[in-house]
């Protein structure tokens, strides 16, 4: 059984190893500064744990987020660096803390949006979008539009995540090929961000592997 365990997991350990071994190089490179490669490599076992649905992912997480603020605050990247503090922190704990009481062995128990709730929260990311950008624009933001999103689209998804509604996957997956298409753009004039380029690449991964896990537990866990 442990082989079994081991060989079924192996192609997300190897894609860690990869990625860990980008991520130094890439700091080694371009000088990075290590405090700043502290939360990614953090991140690794994280979005791992994650990616098979995991109760201990946001407890981790949670707890990194804080690290992820005072990297994103250097980058002035506010809007994520807000997310981390009011959203991703608090929301991560509860998350764990919700979970835990209704846990499914190591995961817990989904529920999924109905139609009108669906409505509801898309016309709800609309009308929140544009005073968002304009804020974030003020404050001198980094590339404002992509970065308003994964403030909106953050806290979407966490929020979700903590009320055990699977269709948080699909907002993660999508704030995370975002964040690909964000670090590209940052690193024409900071190179030493390819370490975050190079783990957005494992963690749109990851979620993509979550997405379809949580779907799986969701129709067992509803008998279908």
């Amino acid at each position: 059984m442990k082989a079994n365990f081991i060989k079924s997991r192996a192609p997300m350990l190897s894609l860690i190893v990869i990625t860990a071994i980008g991520i130094t190089a890439s700091g080694i490179v371009y000088d990075q500064d290590f405090f700043k490669m502290i939360p990614l490599y953090v991140s690794l076992s994280v979005m791992l744990f994650q990616s098979d649905a995991l109760r201990i992912a946001p407890l981790i997480g949670g707890l990194n987020s804080i690290l992820y603020a005072i990297v994103d605050y250097s980058y002035g990247l506010y809007g994520s660096m807000l997310n981390d503090i009011l959203f991703s922190f608090p929301f991560q704990i509860a998350t764990f803390l919700l979970w835990t009481r209704k846990k499914d062995g190591a995961t817990t128990t989904f529920r999924s949006l109905n139609f009108k709730w669906w409505a509801v929260l898309i016309s709800g990311i609309v009308a929140v979008y544009i005073p968002a950008l304009i804020i974030n624009m003020r404050l001198g933001a980094t590339i404002a539009p992509l970065d308003t999103y994964l403030l909106i689209g953050g806290f979407v998804a966490q929020m979700l995540m903590m009320l055990a509604l699977r269709e948080y996957t699909y907002f993660m997956v999508i704030s995370t090929i975002i964040t690909i298409i964000l670090n590209s753009l940052i690193i024409v004039s900071s190179p030493d961000r390819m370490c975050y380029l190079i783990y957005s690449v494992y963690s749109a991964i990851c979620c993509i592997k979550g997405a379809l896990t949580v779907h799986k537990i969701y129709k067992r866990q509803k008998g279908k």
